[in-house]
């Protein structure tokens, strides 16, 4: 991890400042797009995560109506604005359903949050 960290630090700051900072600061979720997610394979839902040095992973879980998880994966980094997941199973109880997302960084600071499939 100590190369990892070499080329983040700046001028004034030791490896290990960066280090520590990295560990006490955890990653946010700026955005949970559903808008695109209809109950079917290839719908897509969208993440903006940041953190200060980097995102290590975005989790997507979608549970139906009922609180049955449906599927879970990992999201996709393509910076347009950030992290896409595309549903891989048929979700027939979609509207009403929670998208619960998980971000870790790299030292595994770990930050969820949720939004719910409204009618529309």
């Amino acid at each position: 991890m100590r190369a990892y960290y070499v080329k983040k630090k700046r001028k004034m700051q030791t490896v290990w400042n960066v280090a520590v900072a990295d560990y006490l600061l955890n990653p946010t979720i700026d955005l949970i797009d559903v808008r695109e997610y209809e109950g079917k394979k290839g719908d897509t839902i969208v993440v903006v995560a940041n953190d200060k040095y980097a995102v290590g992973s975005v989790i997507v879980s979608i549970l139906n109506a009922q609180g049955v998880e449906i599927e879970r994966g990992a999201a996709v980094c393509d910076y347009t604005p950030g992290w896409t997941y595309t549903a891989v199973r048929k979700n027939r109880e979609w509207k009403g359903s929670k998208v619960v997302v998980t971000v870790s960084d790299v030292p595994g600071n770990l930050v969820a949050d949720f939004a719910m499939v409204e009618l529309r």
